[in-house]
């Protein structure tokens, strides 16, 4: 290992995540290809879960620099962007939950 710290977007957290979760791909082997010790990587998958919808490593409280109220046509904007992401994850997730229910009550029916 490196002693230099590697820095993955919100993007690479989700993917590599996705691939633990959706993929089946062991934790061991996900650390070793990206560099990551195994805290850091249940740490992300803690807050992915805890967030929900929100994205990894993305910000879901607003700062006190947010701007109330919607007054200009970029806010509005961007927290319709932030919606519709949102939803979107939200929307894959259930979807996964669902899956991942199914194959539960498979595994009990046999």
């Amino acid at each position: 290992m490196s002693n230099e710290r590697k820095h993955h977007s919100p993007e690479e957290k989700v993917a590599i995540l996705r691939r633990h979760l959706i993929d089946k791909i062991p934790v061991s082997t996900l650390c070793e290809e990206h560099d990551l010790h195994p805290t850091v990587f249940y740490r992300r998958l803690k807050q992915f879960f805890e967030n929900g919808a929100a994205p990894v490593g993305w910000r879901l409280k607003p700062t006190k620099n947010w701007p109330s109220g919607g007054s200009t046509q970029r806010t509005t904007g961007l927290r319709d962007r932030y919606e519709e992401c949102t939803s979107r994850v939200v929307a894959r997730f259930r979807e996964y939950a669902a899956a991942r229910l199914l194959v539960r009550v498979e595994r009990c029916a046999t």
